[in-house]
C-alpha cells in the first residue's frame, strides 16, 4: 500500500510495477479503456461509509478468502465504477490518500441545525464544523491503523524531497496556473511536451504552496511514526530515487514486500516503461517565465528524507 499526494510520481511508478509478474495493483474502471490507478479516493470511490470502507480494504489486503462479489457490492455503494485487480494470487498494491472518506456529523449529518446556526451564530457554527472534522479525521485515523494491524500490508509513503520543484508542479498544474494534471493528456497523445507554454509564477501565492507542501512533509512524519509505533513495516519512496533509477526503486520495493521477480522482468519493465511520462523538464527555465527570480527566492526548499 502506497500512501500518496499529488504530483509525487506514483502514477508511474505504479503503472511500472503493474508490468511485473506477481504484481495486480487495484484499479476503478470507470468504463472502456478507462481506469483509475486510485480506487479509494473521493473521486472515484465517493465517500463511503467507515463500515464499507472496513470490508473492502479489509477483504482486499487480508489473509482471509476474498469474496469479490461482496466486495464490489459494498464499493459500488458510492463508487463510480468497479475495481479491477482484485486477486487471490501474488501481491496485491493500491495507492491512496491518507485523508477521510467518511462525511462529518457536522453540518452533513446535521443540515437543519446547520442552516439556523450558520445564520444566526456563525462562529458556534465554523467551530462545531472545525470539531467535527478534528473527531473524522480521528476516527479515520484509528479506522485505518487497526485494518493495517490486521492485514499487515509493507506501507510505502510517497515523499517528494525537492519542495521548490514539487511546489512549481502543482502550480503549473494544467499548463496555465489553474488545478490539472497535464501527464493524462500527454499519454492519450493530446498534447506534446513541446507544446506545454511558459507562465508567470506569482512570488506570493507560490510561498503558500511551498508551505502547504512543507505541512504535508510534517503530516507524512506523524503518520510514519504512528503507524511505526503501531508495529507496521513503513518505508520512504522518494520521487528523487525513482527519477536517478526506476530500476532501482522497482528492485527496492521487490526486496521490501518479499517478492522474487527475475532481473530480466524488471529490465524488460522499465524498458518498456510506464504508461505515463514526466511533464515538467528539471530545468525550470523551459516552462517559468521568472525562473531565476523564483530560484533565488524558493531554490533552497528542499526536505530531506535520506
Amino acid at each position: 500500500m502506497i500512501f500518496f499526494d499529488e504530483k509525487e510520481g506514483t502514477t508511474a511508478l505504479m503503472s511500472l510495477l503493474d508490468k511485473l509478474p506477481g504484481i495486480t495493483i487495484l484499479r476503478m474502471e470507470r468504463g472502456p479503456g478507462r481506469t483509475s490507478a486510485e480506487p479509494f479516493d473521493l473521486h472515484t470511490s465517493g465517500h463511503m461509509s467507515k463500515a464499507d470502507l472496513k470490508f473492502c480494504l479489509d477483504g482486499l489486503l487480508g489473509s482471509r478468502p476474498v469474496d469479490p462479489e461482496a466486495i464490489q457490492t459494498r464499493y459500488g455503494r458510492t463508487a463510480k465504477g468497479r475495481l479491477a485487480g482484485i486477486s487471490h494470487q501474488g501481491v496485491t498494491g493500491l495507492k491512496m490518500r491518507f485523508r477521510v472518506l467518511t462525511l462529518p456529523w457536522y453540518p452533513d449529518r446535521l443540515p437543519r441545525l446547520h442552516g439556523v446556526l450558520s445564520k444566526a451564530l456563525p462562529r458556534v457554527s465554523r467551530k462545531l464544523q472545525d470539531l467535527s472534522l478534528r473527531i473524522n479525521f480521528r476516527d479515520y485515523k484509528k479506522l485505518m491503523i487497526n485494518m493495517l494491524k490486521r492485514s499487515r500490508p509493507v506501507v510505502f509513503l510517497a515523499v517528494r524531497q525537492d519542495v521548490f520543484r514539487w511546489a512549481l508542479s502543482k502550480y503549473h498544474g494544467d499548463g496555465t496556473g489553474k488545478p490539472g494534471h497535464l501527464q493524462f493528456k500527454l499519454a492519450k497523445g493530446e498534447l506534446q511536451r513541446r507544446d506545454i507554454g511558459k507562465i508567470y509564477v506569482e512570488p506570493e501565492h507560490f510561498k503558500t504552496i511551498v508551505a502547504s507542501c512543507e505541512a504535508i512533509h510534517e503530516r507524512k512524519r506523524e503518520l510514519m511514526q504512528e503507524l511505526l509505533r503501531a508495529g507496521l513495516e513503513v518505508h520512504p519512496i522518494c520521487y528523487e530515487d525513482f527519477l536517478a533509477s526506476e530500476h532501482e526503486t522497482l528492485a527496492r520495493i521487490c526486496r521490501l514486500i518479499r517478492l522474487d521477480v527475475p532481473e530480466d522482468d524488471l529490465r524488460r519493465a522499465v524498458a518498456e516503461g510506464a504508461d505515463f511520462q514526466k511533464v515538467h523538464s528539471e530545468d525550470i527555465s523551459e516552462f517559468v517565465e521568472n525562473h531565476q527570480q523564483m530560484i533565488e527566492l524558493f531554490g533552497d526548499r528542499f526536505v530531506p528524507w535520506q
